[in-house]
């Protein structure tokens, strides 16, 4: 299984990379849209997991592109937002 991961934090976009390829998966980082955009044209992913607040363009509306552009792969949005509005 092959899983983008898009998170601006660096520490934490490692720390989540290593505990996925620790259980065999395959993981590529992108710390921004722009960059999970190109990736999503060159490979082919199992499941994309997606900061919601990311610099460029947040993940919600990355998420809408993707669907936008037919890919259907499934996406776990995460956030460290947590209020009920949120």
């Amino acid at each position: 299984m092959r899983i983008l991961l898009v998170e601006d934090d660096f520490n934490l976009a490692e720390t989540l990379a290593e505990a996925i390829t620790d259980q065999r998966y395959v993981v590529d980082v992108a710390n921004d849209g722009e960059s999970a955009l190109a990736y999503i044209v060159a490979v082919d992913y199992d499941l994309i997991l997606l900061d919601v607040m990311l610099p460029d363009i947040n993940g919600i509306d990355l998420c809408q592109k993707f669907r936008s552009q037919g890919l259907q792969m499934p996406i776990l949005m995460i956030t460290a937002l947590d209020t009920i509005g949120d």
